[in-house]
């Protein structure tokens, strides 16, 4: 199945974006996307998970809070972020690499050594990614 097999049960984004399917691939996206990030700052191989947190702060910061429904929590914050980040990937507006230079760009002006500094830059690269998906999908 290619991509578009994939994405041909969506009848809109809006659709995709609520489909706890394309969360969980999303999951796995954005955790590979964060660890090459991390390898490319390091210089060395590693990988590493992103957090509800660092996920739901970026889709605020990139202001695309309105995707989520009103009331959702972190979690489901999260899901959206990584349900766009999923469907776009699909969409081929970005390839796996390019979103991973995104982030690392952000990782390397930290010490990576301290796990908040780690936090502010995943959070930083991810609203980076997220903000160039909507750029470049004509997103709000």
């Amino acid at each position: 199945m290619n991509p578009d097999g994939l994405l041909a049960r969506y009848s809109n984004v809006g659709e995709a974006l609520r489909d706890k399917g394309l969360a969980c691939l999303g999951d796995a996206l954005v955790n590979l996307i964060y660890s090459l990030a991390l390898s490319f700052a390091k210089k060395r191989a590693d990988g590493g998970k992103i957090s509800n947190l660092v996920l739901e702060r970026a889709l605020v910061n990139a202001s695309l809070r309105q995707l989520a429904p009103s009331r959702a929590d972190r979690q489901r914050l999260a899901n959206v972020a990584e349900s766009v980040i999923a469907y776009f990937w699909l969409r081929n507006l970005f390839t796996i690499t390019n979103a991973s230079k995104i982030v690392a760009d952000e990782l390397a002006k930290r010490d990576l050594h301290e796990r908040k500094e780690v936090r502010i830059a995943a959070e930083a690269g991810f609203t980076r990614l997220l903000l160039e998906i909507k750029r470049r999908a004509e997103i709000g």
